[in-house]
């Protein structure tokens, strides 16, 4: 049986065509066989066609479009635990971002208040001693600035011929103020009586009995002295002119010293009005520093 020359077939020794690759098959011809050829020739997309059509008879019958779909539906719902890990430790640093800064803006809020209380008084906040006004008890320092942190209606409703602590209490010191909350701690509740408490604390060093000190008394520069800072402990009414922490007790928290619920800064406002992150690594000494007004020692790098 002869072979076509194209595919290596074999094929009828009578074929003009080869049935395999539908080649020519070189013969002689003559003008009948021309016309059969021409004729298979023409035949044989039919033929082809009939094959596909007898090829998907025998598949299932569904489009391989719709395969397609079903693979790259799959996609998501298999990539969706991943992607979400991926995802959610992001998301959580963005609002965190987010939430400190607020804070900064607090403590913006609060060091620009105590400036205009010294435009105002000529002097930081409380006022005490000899500067109190006739009748008037001494106040904390938080009280003292809420006109100039837009809460003037609300200073205007305080008795302060009155104790900050006198009973009965005064429902204005049970006020939360946002301004004087850190978004990253939890809500807070008051305290056992009822007073609103602040995440933020003054610089015991600055505050004194007397009442707050002059921007000339800072004799170590008000952009190297801590004015008010962070708390994550030891919650007090701002109401409660002992509202202070000492910085050198350190930035580890507590009852006494500034602390953060921020990973390993604590933000503060100085004496300027400039809001500052502190390492929680940062040399004692250095910390000691910032928050002493009046020690006289030059502060290096931190």
């Amino acid at each position: 049986m002869p072979q076509c020359p194209v595919c290596a077939e074999h094929v009828p020794a009578s074929a003009r065509i080869c049935p395999h690759c539908e080649s020519r098959l070189g013969k002689p011809r003559s003008h009948d066989d021309a016309d059969d050829e021409i004729e298979d020739y023409e035949d044989a997309p039919s033929r082809r066609r009939s094959a596909k059509s007898m090829n998907r008879n025998h598949s299932s019958g569904v489009p391989v479009w719709v395969f397609v779909l079903i693979a790259l539906g799959c996609v998501p719902l298999l990539c969706c635990p991943v992607g979400l890990a991926l995802i959610l430790p992001a998301v959580q640093q963005a609002r965190e971002a987010a939430r400190r800064t607020q804070v900064k803006n607090h403590l913006k809020q609060i060091g620009l208040a105590e400036h205009n209380f010294h435009d105002s008084f000529n002097q930081f906040p409380p006022r005490g001693g000899e500067r109190l006004p006739p009748g008037q008890q001494p106040q904390s320092w938080m009280t003292d600035i809420l006109p100039f942190v837009g809460q003037s209606p609300l200073y205007n409703t305080l008795d302060v011929s009155k104790t900050w602590d006198a009973n009965p209490v005064q429902a204005g010191f049970q006020t939360p103020l946002a301004v004087y909350l850190n978004p990253s701690l939890p809500p807070m509740q008051p305290d056992s009586r009822g007073y609103a408490v602040a995440h933020f604390a003054g610089n015991a060093a600055l505050v004194t009995p007397l009442g707050g000190m002059h921007l000339r008394d800072i004799r170590d520069g008000s952009s190297s002295t801590i004015l008010a800072g962070t708390v994550d402990g030891g919650f007090k009414p701002w109401a409660d002119p002992s509202n202070l922490r000492d910085a050198a007790a350190g930035l580890g928290g507590g009852p006494d010293a500034f602390g953060s619920p921020h990973q390993g800064v604590v933000l503060v406002v100085l004496a300027d009005g400039s809001v500052r992150a502190l390492s929680n690594a940062l040399d004692p000494d250095i910390l000691r520093k910032l928050g002493d007004p009046n020690d006289g020692e030059q502060i290096p790098p931190y």
